[in-house]
């Protein structure tokens, strides 16, 4: 069993708490949901945006989904369709299904309100400490600690905690941590202090300790090998993934399926799709795919596009090909969810991130024929 690792002391004053906030002041970023920060529907979006997502890649869809989605109740009549078109190209979508089956249960269990307790909170889908702890502490200013990424990092060189903080044992400890330096007053602004040194000082690589308001307390930065913590067990080797696929066309209009709800890329559509089997050419995969997903025969046409995209430790590269029905069969598969759509109306449907850039090629080509 995982046992809890010894800790190492908590040294720390609040004066130390006083340097941060200090700093924090004059050098946090300007960012959307910050001036939104008293607003708890705002923050719970942003945090679960932030997940796995840089800053710089959310604050468009952070802005463009405000907009869309301004309040609970218009994210909770929305269709999930919606919701995962708005979220396209962020990746992890399950995030976006838990969204908008959480706004669901706060309209019809909390009168739209986000709660403003753990428990609530907590059991709404999607929402973990982590997500409980930002909401509570910067929306209601609740003295409950935070730890992310950046927060991990900080207090694993500041207090030199040894182990992997993907561990149980180590993970816990290092929230032990957040909460024992949380002041009284200021959680809201501390816990946005911490995520924003790791963010701009703090770095995982080349951090930049002369500036740092902790540096004289930091442990780690007096060994001066501070990139020695947090020690994360070595990351995943990418594996290689190759999958073809056939953009069906007949009268203008496109062929395409959607994917099971659960998984990866659950709820998007795509074109017919399959992984190439061991031994097999992309091409025949493609005649495949569209021939047992969708029961019809298709002749391919032109040479293929390739499209390369890495989602978590995989490296997929799709090869796909216009493709027009063989023997007039339009008859499909009555279990596959699809659609015969203009590229129009594909604009408007939720797309995996390799098909819409494959789409993009598709229709280049099309306007340029």
């Amino acid at each position: 069993m995982d046992q809890t690792i010894d800790l190492p002391k908590v040294e720390w004053s609040p004066g130390e708490a006083d340097q941060l906030l200090n700093w924090f002041g004059i050098y946090k970023r300007d960012l959307p949901w910050r001036r939104l920060q008293g607003d708890p529907y705002a923050v719970w979006i942003s945090e679960i945006m932030l997940q796995q997502t840089q800053v710089a890649t959310v604050i468009a869809y952070f802005n463009r989904w405000m907009e869309r989605f301004p309040t609970v109740d218009v994210l909770a009549s929305s269709p999930i369709e919606d919701v995962l078109r708005q979220w396209e190209g962020l990746g992890y979508y399950a995030r976006a299904r838990n969204i908008h089956r959480a706004a669901n249960e706060i309209v019809e269990g909390f009168g739209g309100k986000v709660p403003s307790n753990a428990d609530d909170l907590g059991s709404l889908p999607g929402i973990g400490p982590y997500t409980q702890g930002a909401i509570l502490s910067i929306a209601f200013n609740q003295r409950v600690p935070i730890v992310d990424t950046n927060v991990e990092r900080v207090l694993s060189r500041r207090f030199c905690i040894d182990g992997d903080p993907k561990s149980p044992s180590v993970k816990a400890s290092i929230w032990r941590f957040a909460e024992a330096i949380l002041p009284d007053h200021s959680a809201r602004e501390f816990n946005s202090a911490l995520m924003e040194l790791g963010a701009l000082v703090c770095r995982p690589v080349d951090p930049s300790c002369a500036v740092c308001p902790m540096m004289a307390n930091c442990c780690a930065a007096k060994t001066g090998n501070p990139s020695a913590w947090p020690m994360l067990a070595p990351s995943k080797r990418t594996v290689r993934v190759q999958q073809a696929c056939v953009a069906i066309q007949d009268n203008g209009k496109w062929l395409m399926t959607r994917r099971p709800l659960n998984g990866l890329w659950g709820g998007l559509w795509e074109f017919p799709r399959t992984e190439v089997l061991s031994g097999e050419t992309p091409e025949s995969a493609a005649i495949r795919a569209a021939h047992e997903i969708t029961e019809v025969s298709v002749e391919l046409i032109d040479e293929p596009f390739v499209v390369k995209h890495a989602v978590m430790h995989y490296g997929i590269e799709l090869s796909g090909w216009i493709g027009h029905l063989s023997g007039g069969n339009k008859s499909i598969n009555a279990n596959i969810e699809h659609r015969w759509v203009s590229f129009q109306e594909m604009q408007e449907l939720p797309l995996t991130s390799p098909q819409r850039k494959l789409s993009d090629k598709i229709y280049k080509r099309i306007k340029s024929s």
